[in-house]
């Protein structure tokens, strides 16, 4: 597919999820973050009074397991946005690295570097929910922190049918940094101490050790 302006063609821009860049079966995966958002649940409902009635019966449920997994490093069928221009912003000016062994690191773009870009979609109200809505006063603080929402955009034969959403693009240069917070990584991903959500994640882990749902789990970054 190839979308026109001024005359020029351009290739439709890819937003594909995690889960179709793994190649994974996506029955499998799908079955594996339900059982680990489950047993998240029954951990959550020991501190937290009302989860079972706020969070394990929602009728989202099922996708809020894939949207926790793919904000936590786990492959799922959506993507991650958000409505803060400074989470936005950092996200297309650094280049960040994960890892399951220490915080997230993040460089800036060189000067040279002309591919950043922010990108604005509208997106339909039934494939995009946000986890504050669903996760308020749970430990999430990564999702909340980075005020995200969850767009589930890589069903059936439309694979990459967040393309179809794009409004617009912009592009912006490592010149934009000084419009963010000072070391406003640490706050875009707390700690394990402070996130509790991770913290408890870590623990499933730990659990599933030696198992192809393990490892899979790897993949889940500080």
């Amino acid at each position: 597919m190839e979308l026109y302006g001024c005359f020029m063609p351009v290739k439709e821009p890819s937003f594909l999820p995690s889960f179709l860049r793994s190649k994974l079966d996506y029955d499998k995966v799908v079955s594996s973050w339900h059982n680990v958002c489950a047993l998240l649940t029954e951990e959550l409902m020991k501190t937290h009074r009302d989860v079972y009635l706020d969070f394990r019966q929602r009728e989202l449920f099922h996708l809020l397991a894939l949207g926790l997994a793919q904000h936590y490093g786990l492959p799922s069928v959506g993507l991650d946005l958000t409505d803060d221009l400074k989470v936005a912003l950092w996200f297309a000016i650094y280049k960040a690295t994960y890892s399951n062994k220490e915080p997230v690191k993040a460089e800036l773009i060189k000067d040279e570097d002309n591919e950043a870009t922010i990108f604005v979609f509208r997106c339909h109200p039934r494939s995009v929910f946000r986890y504050s809505d669903l996760v308020l006063g749970i430990g999430a603080h990564r999702p909340d922190a980075q005020s995200a929402y969850f767009n589930y955009c890589g069903w059936g034969l439309a694979k990459n049918q967040l393309a179809l959403d794009l409004a617009c693009a912009f592009r912006v240069d490592a010149s934009f940094v000084k419009e963010l917070p000072d070391n406003y990584i640490r706050y875009l991903f707390p700690s394990k101490e402070d996130d509790e959500v991770l913290r408890i994640l870590l623990q499933i882990k730990d659990m599933y050790q030696g198992t192809e749902l393990g490892e899979m789990m790897e993949k889940i970054y500080l």
